[in-house]
């Protein structure tokens, strides 16, 4: 008899784990891995202090920012403006003051600012003739996402 007892308590712990593992392999629903990040555009003037307390106006860039409102860190290695026929605008060489490609953003974090000058966008405008409600601002993930602007390049 006690053969049958320990055959019997091998096979339901036998039935337990291959029901655990048979259960985990079907998909059961897991919490979202997914990142979540909002992109946001906006123009951007840099004020420079003086000596004898006066202030300067730079130079008008156009910036995009991106503030991680997710749980887990996530890693900028890109951006770009997208152009309706496909091409994309890049910046080589950002100013000093822009966040460093790439760029880990931890939740709460300050946002990560990217800036393009706003007369190169300008200059696209008039030589291609492509209006600014045509330019997406949009970040590259380390995972392969792309994430869009909240809204289109916003010059007129």
């Amino acid at each position: 008899m006690d053969v049958w007892v320990t055959l019997g308590l091998i096979l339901a712990v036998l039935g337990v784990a291959i029901s655990i593992y048979y259960g985990r392999k079907q998909g059961r629903p897991q919490p979202s891995r997914r990142p979540k990040i909002a992109v946001r555009v906006t123009n951007n003037i840099p004020v420079y202090d003086l000596p004898g307390g006066r202030q300067e106006l730079g130079d008008h860039f156009v910036a995009v920012e991106a503030v991680n409102t997710g749980e887990q860190a996530i890693t900028i290695t890109g951006w770009g403006i997208e152009l309706p026929d496909g091409r994309g605008v890049f910046v080589t060489r950002p100013p000093n003051w822009a966040t460093r490609l790439p760029h880990e953003l931890r939740p709460g974090a300050a946002p990560a600012r990217l800036l393009i000058p706003a007369d190169d966008l300008r200059r696209i405008n008039q030589d291609d003739n492509i209006a600014f409600d045509d330019m997406r601002p949009y970040i590259d993930l380390a995972d392969g996402t792309n994430v869009y602007a909240d809204r289109p390049v916003p010059l007129a």
